[in-house]
């Protein structure tokens, strides 16, 4: 009796358990305001990339996650020498996936915008970034899709 009671108590709390949230549940993301319109070119780069799988809502109750993130641009003499030489990143930016609450981080990476050949006929800059750092984004997407 006293294993019977105690199969019924593990089994009631393994199916009262929320499930932690995961990249395959996340379906409508709200992407909080960021620096130098980082935001406005991820946005632009869901549309892109990954439009017939993430929605993008205006209201963050809507949202099955959050994204967020900061951004870096340098300015000045050595930033214009450093993008026609590709020594380095101009321009860099972190994001970060949340669950709709803000307590799990569900996903992050970061990215720059550093050409290594033609790199005076590039452009850089923040759209670079946000292209770089949402082809990241949708290749963890599809892996968690076929997990």
């Amino acid at each position: 009796m006293i294993k019977f009671g105690a199969a019924l108590l593990f089994l009631t709390s393994v199916l009262c358990a929320q499930n932690p949230p995961s990249l395959r549940a996340v379906h409508k993301v709200f992407v909080d305001p960021m620096a130098h319109d980082l935001d406005k070119y991820i946005r632009e780069e869901i549309i892109k990339q990954m439009k017939e799988r993430v929605a993008i809502v205006v209201n963050k109750d809507d949202a099955d996650a959050i994204l967020t993130g900061i951004d870096e641009e340098e300015t000045g003499a050595g930033a214009k020498t450093s993008r026609y030489l590709g020594l380095h990143d101009v321009a860099k930016g972190t994001l970060s996936l949340l669950d709709k609450e803000g307590k799990i981080l569900l996903w992050s990476d970061d990215a720059g915008d550093k050409s290594t050949i033609f790199t005076a006929l590039r452009k850089g800059g923040q759209r670079k970034v946000a292209k770089r750092l949402m082809g990241k984004f949708r290749k963890a997407m599809m892996k968690a899709d076929y997990k």
